[in-house]
């Protein structure tokens, strides 16, 4: 296999916190259980680019969404979901020592996106394919296969890892080696 892609959140992200949830509820003046809710219910829409962060953040919200408020939701989810687990970074650089090829796969709004691509450690990776930039989400199979695509390859040269058991089935289904991501050790198998 050539190719070792990888999913972004849960995976070589943290998992946001209660603090993180706490923080976006009190922002969206929420209780947490209705603001998980809220949060979830258009979430892939968003992660699609099916709309933008305004009307996103609009559905979410109880009161009105200031500029201001925009500003300070975006800034809140986007640190809630870019702290990176380091024993899994760890993993993937082993990984990547081992001489498999890194690409990302992600479901990820543009403005998680472009944080992701901006950070330094993110450059070994080739490819950093995202839902917001394909206008496709996981686990539906085109963005599978617009992933071969891009990489050029058949299944048979692709890993892909994942935490979702959803990912891995669709992407298991086109014939990719798709492994159920549950620790950083994962990576040890690849």
């Amino acid at each position: 296999m050539a190719w070792l892609v990888c999913d972004y959140g849960d995976v070589i992200s943290r998992t946001p916190t209660k603090s993180d949830v706490a923080t976006l509820a009190a922002l969206c003046r929420l209780e947490v259980d209705a603001f998980e809710r809220a949060y979830w219910r258009t979430r892939i829409s968003y992660d699609r680019g099916d709309i933008d962060a305004f009307g996103y953040w609009n559905g979410v919200v109880s009161g009105p969404l200031t500029p201001e408020r925009l500003v300070a939701l975006i800034e809140a989810d986007v640190a809630s979901w870019t702290r990176l687990n380091e024993r899994a970074t760890a993993a993937v650089e082993d990984a990547e020592a081992r001489g498999r090829r890194l690409a990302l796969l992600s479901n990820a709004p543009v403005e998680i996106a472009r944080v992701i691509d901006a950070m330094p450690w993110f450059a070994r990776f080739e490819h950093r394919m995202f839902s917001c930039d394909v206008r496709l989400t996981k686990p539906d199979p085109a963005i599978y296969r617009a992933l071969l695509d891009h990489l050029d390859s058949e299944p048979s040269e692709v890993a892909f890892v994942d935490d979702r058991v959803e990912n891995v089935v669709a992407a298991g289904a086109l014939g990719i080696r798709a492994v159920h991501y549950l620790s950083p050790e994962t990576f040890g198998e690849l």
